[in-house]
């Protein structure tokens, strides 16, 4: 009888990729921040919240192509759920109430309103997630322009967008929602 002779190292390396990958998986691709921010799931459903403000991105009850998006304080309501999806290597929001999509509705101007609108493959619905300190940027890929709460605390306030500069007005929160 011979003995087979044992390979710890390529054992170890081999487990340390099965590690790597299940977890980049099971991630929905996406990896976890250095800084400590929990990586972001696609498929998971999220509030939005604006770190000057308080206040949530809300689909407003709208569902009709290139309505209004806009803020409001925290509530239940599904409006404000907003389910990450990947597409390519950037992300969609998908508002769980109306199945419309966050989208820069092509409006390239600083301070120009975000709208909503159903599945398409443009690039207005198409985001970059930024990391910012303890928060997150949300650029859109057509326009370079970042999600703003432009400062506003009334419920109903538009949701614009702006130039990606050093504001707090332009850094969010992912909130899981259950």
């Amino acid at each position: 009888m011979t003995k087979t002779k044992k390979r710890p190292k390529l054992k170890a390396f081999l487990l340390s990729m099965m590690l790597v990958f299940t977890f980049i998986f099971s991630n929905g691709g996406t990896k976890a921040e250095a800084d400590g921010i929990s990586a972001l799931v696609v498929g998971a459903a999220y509030k939005l919240q604006n770190r000057t403000t308080g206040m949530f991105v809300d689909g407003m009850g709208y569902s009709t192509n290139g309505a209004n998006c806009g803020q409001w304080t925290y509530s239940d309501s599904s409006n404000q759920r907003w389910v990450l999806e990947a597409s390519g290597s950037y992300y969609k929001f998908r508002n769980a109430a109306t199945g419309l999509y966050l989208d820069g509705m092509g409006r390239t101007s600083a301070g120009s309103v975000y709208g909503q609108w159903a599945s398409s493959s443009s690039d207005n619905q198409k985001w970059r997630i930024e990391i910012s300190g303890n928060y997150y940027k949300i650029v859109n890929v057509a326009t370079g322009l970042v999600l703003d709460g432009g400062g506003n605390t009334g419920n109903g306030s538009d949701l614009k967008q702006w130039d990606n500069v050093s504001s707090t007005n332009l850094e969010w929160s992912f909130i899981p929602v259950l």
